[in-house]
């Protein structure tokens, strides 16, 4: 019997700028602790990813007790949590939500303004920052500023089939930091989490929800933000293009929801608790 592991656990503090590895993750209704709890938005307070910005991705965090620490190269800065009584709260566009959220301070922005090459304001969501899932795929629940669910799921066998398919059709295998998952999962058998419905991690149960619609995210270096061709979306179109009428567009990994909290670890095992009769429909290639 093929044990399935957990490979690489990783968080992404600020949305759609760099993440980092864990040691172990604190699994939390909205995702792992401080997993795109901050957010940059433009002057209309709409948000900002790499999909307009490429510069995010020079953006480096790091966790430190009072916040965050940002480094561009050798230049940074100290993000402290807003959380005094005298903080801007401001309402910021996500996709279709509006979520209120804290400015943090000027000199910050100031900072995170000239990496962009525009006007541009760094926001935490606190515990009073209201943002949910949309409901469609079970009971609505929280989550922070990521793209719709708490956690995204990978697997290392998927990600080496769809490379042994770039590499046929001439391109260069893309590495999974591309897909910017927050748990990556140890297996043998690509595509497989087409066929989970609920697994177990640790002591922490997953509900696997939906797959994961890939953008042009995808095709940049995930260190200088410079775009790197068609690919992994080029070879994705071919053999991952959804046949669903709810969801259109190529697919990679899944979004999940965690069911209890709890901490799980890179090497724990993943058992399988639910699965689904038949995968998500994909369209013949």
């Amino acid at each position: 019997m093929v044990v399935l592991t957990v490979d690489t656990l990783n968080t992404f503090p600020i949305k759609s700028a760099r993440g980092f590895g864990l040691g172990e993750g604190e699994v939390r209704d909205r995702g792992f602790a401080h997993d795109r709890r901050w957010l940059v938005v433009d002057e209309d307070n709409n948000f900002i990813t790499q999909r307009e910005c490429s510069a995010l991705a020079t953006i480096e965090p790091t966790i430190t007790p009072d916040g965050l620490r940002l480094c561009v190269g050798t230049r940074c800065i100290n993000v402290e949590t807003p959380i005094t009584e005298n903080t801007e709260r401001v309402p910021v566009v996500v996709w279709r939500d509006t979520v209120a959220a804290l400015v943090v301070d000027p000199a910050v922005n100031d900072f995170v303004s000239s990496v962009l090459g525009q006007s541009a304001r760094l926001v935490f969501m606190d515990a009073e920052a209201v943002r949910q899932t949309s409901g469609h795929e079970g009971a609505a629940g929280a989550v922070s500023f990521a793209d719709g669910f708490p956690f995204l799921i990978t697997t290392t066998a998927s990600l080496g089939a769809l490379n042994e398919a770039i590499v046929a059709n001439g391109g260069e295998p893309s590495c999974m930091d591309r897909f910017r998952a927050n748990i990556v999962i140890n297996n043998q058998i690509p595509w497989e989490e087409d066929f989970w419905r609920l697994i177990q991690i640790g002591d922490v149960t997953f509900r696997i929800v939906k797959p994961c619609r890939r953008c042009v995210v995808t095709t940049k270096d995930q260190q200088t933000g410079a775009s790197t061709g068609s690919e992994p979306l080029s070879t994705l179109s071919k053999i991952r293009r959804s046949d669903h009428p709810d969801l259109n567009g190529v697919l990679f990994g899944w979004n999940a929801i965690p069911v209890n909290n709890g901490v799980i670890r890179p090497g724990d095992v993943m058992t399988v608790l639910e699965s689904r009769n038949k995968g998500w429909p994909i369209a013949a290639s």
